[in-house]
């Protein structure tokens, strides 16, 4: 298999049919989980491309600002569906809409730290993680989407 196409797959379509699948899993007696999950896991088909053309625009600013200005998008996003779904992180599925973002910030701390340490030793380990990460995401959300169904 050619290198690009497993990228594709991994970063890109496996994240956009589970994610699209969630969001059709919606039913009337769902209060929103599955809608912000695949929300959720949608939004980084969107904060990728963001992230890389802010990093592009930014490149010869400091790299405080060029990281911090490059996961924004990222955060806002997620504050925002934070808001939307605010009712979910207080009922009987608090733990799994709260697992939902810690997840999601790990995706977005570990593009932080990738683009605040780029010469590191560790520059390699964040980017295996940023390409895995859709779809570790994307496993997680699924996962606890589901554990949200059972309770």
């Amino acid at each position: 298999m050619d290198g690009g196409i497993f990228l594709f797959v991994i970063i890109v379509l496996i994240p956009l049919v589970v994610g699209v699948l969630l969001l059709r899993t919606f039913t009337p007696s769902d209060p929103g989980f599955y809608r912000m999950a695949g929300c959720l896991m949608l939004k980084p088909l969107v904060t990728i491309p963001l992230l890389l053309w802010i990093a592009y625009l930014l490149i010869d600013a400091p790299r405080l600002l060029k990281a911090s200005a490059s996961v924004l998008p990222d955060i806002v996003i997620t504050l925002l569906l934070m808001y939307r779904y605010r009712h979910l992180f207080a009922g009987r599925q608090a733990r799994q809409a709260w697992g939902l973002v810690l997840v999601d910030g790990l995706r977005w701390g570990n593009a932080l730290l990738a683009l605040l340490y780029p010469e590191s030793g560790f520059f390699p380990l964040f980017l295996l993680v940023g390409i895995l990460m859709p779809s570790l995401y994307t496993l997680a959300a699924y996962i606890l989407a589901s554990t949200a169904h059972d309770s």
